[in-house]
């Protein structure tokens, strides 16, 4: 199966899955998971190292970030690992935040950003959201690291029709994917935590 022909088969599973939002899907059309993974790599060949399954919980936060489909002025994702999820959301708004758990992981991404025209994304290192909470409030907020579960911590970097996605610990340390707005009003989401907590593209 050629480049081409595995993304095709992306689309298709991604559809077939319930993904329907086409502003998503035309995007990562224009930069599949195989294709970013080429330019982080530095290599033209890479080994596919991604499941399906992996690719449709990143792309059901999109959804659920994005379900407005409008274009927003800032997001912040805390978690990021090889920056797939962070080039994808950078679309839907004028600027795209993020913390690298290191200045090694910064660079590399700095340069890949660079020389691939993504021109709205900045990194710090850092730990956590208040990394960049001198340019909140957010509209978004995906929170993909454990963390003690307290809602309002969101709340003052959240705009008024903010959403904030984050991990929720429960006591069998079952982790759960919960969206929160500005008022802290919380709903579940169906987004599987297994796939993301082993992926490497987000």
């Amino acid at each position: 199966m050629n480049n081409r022909e595995f993304l095709i088969h992306i689309l298709l599973e991604l559809r077939s899955s319930g993904i329907k939002n086409q502003s998503i899907l035309k995007i990562i059309e224009s930069i599949p998971p195989h294709y970013y993974l080429s330019f982080y790599e530095k290599k033209k060949y890479i080994k596919i190292n991604f499941t399906i399954n992996e690719l449709i919980q990143i792309v059901k936060i999109l959804e659920l970030a994005f379900l407005k489909n409008i274009k927003y002025e800032n997001i912040l994702i805390v978690g990021i690992k090889k920056g797939w999820l962070l080039t994808l959301a950078s679309k839907f708004c004028k600027r795209a935040y993020s913390v690298c758990d290191s200045l090694s992981q910064k660079k590399k991404l700095e340069n890949l950003f660079h020389s691939n025209n993504f021109k709205n994304i900045y990194l710090k290192v850092g730990k956590e959201y208040s990394a960049w909470k001198s340019v909140s409030p957010f509209d978004v907020i995906i929170y993909l690291k454990e963390n003690k579960f307290i809602p309002d911590i969101f709340q003052d970097h959240l705009s008024n029709n903010g959403i904030a996605i984050v991990l929720n610990v429960l006591k069998d340390n079952n982790i759960k994917l919960v969206k929160i707005n500005k008022k802290l009003e919380r709903s579940n989401t169906a987004i599987e935590y297994k796939f993301i907590e082993k992926s490497n593209l987000i």
